[in-house]
């Protein structure tokens, strides 16, 4: 796995920028399975790169543009992406696992397989992402809103989800066994298979199509 020094990351990031403004010196970032381990990007525009199996453990990616990168398999693990702009960022079968995802933009985001165990997305906004088979175990949702999302087969195995808001989306099979739901909203949602045994759900409201049979309010 290579390594960068912050002082190469940061020519690199010159050099794509200026790929990014169709410069004929530009050059479009590409560093599979870099070593990236514990750098400061902040507010690094990352839009587009080519960052599959990147290792971002620990990394600090605080406001950093991250639209339409490709992800896949990456390592987030303690990543810091606070307010970090992930529309149609590529992150199927990457480990996100405790990283903090507060106040970030998810729109046609690919999370598929993804591992969110105790990843903070306070305050996110999800529009038409797609979370099938993500592990959202201990997760931490409080006042995310969900538009359209895919989440099927999704695991929220008690993860909090105070004042969540999911419109319009699809939990086939997704797990909130003892989920924290008080005053969480879920409308026009497809509920067929999904499993609300021991979820908290004071206050909650819970519409949808095909109802599990354990959901319970």
């Amino acid at each position: 796995m290579s390594q960068f020094t912050p002082q190469e990351i940061s020519a690199l990031l010159d050099q794509h920028s200026r790929w990014l403004s169709s410069d004929a010196d530009g050059v479009q970032l590409n560093l599979k399975d870099a070593d990236l381990s514990g750098l400061n990007l902040t507010d690094a525009n990352l839009e587009k790169a080519l960052l599959p199996g990147v290792n971002f453990q620990d990394a600090n990616l605080t406001f950093a543009n991250l639209k339409g990168a490709v992800l896949s398999g990456a390592n987030l693990e303690n990543a810091v992406l606070r307010d970090a702009n992930l529309e149609g960022t590529v992150l199927e079968n990457a480990n996100l696992r405790n990283a903090d995802l507060t106040k970030c933009t998810l729109s046609y985001t690919g999370l598929q397989q993804a591992d969110l165990t105790g990843a903070v997305l306070r305050d996110a906004f999800v529009n038409n992402a797609n979370f099938t088979g993500a592990d959202l175990t201990r997760a931490v949702l409080i006042n995310v809103r969900f538009h359209k999302a895919i989440l099927s087969g999704v695991i929220f195995v008690e993860a909090d989800l105070t004042s969540t808001t999911i419109y319009n989306a699809n939990l086939t099979d997704a797990n909130f066994q003892g989920a924290n739901l008080k005053n969480a909203h879920i409308k026009n949602a497809i509920l067929r298979g999904t499993n609300f045994d021991g979820a908290r759900m004071q206050g909650a409201t819970i519409k949808g199509l095909g109802t599990s049979q354990n959901k319970k309010r």
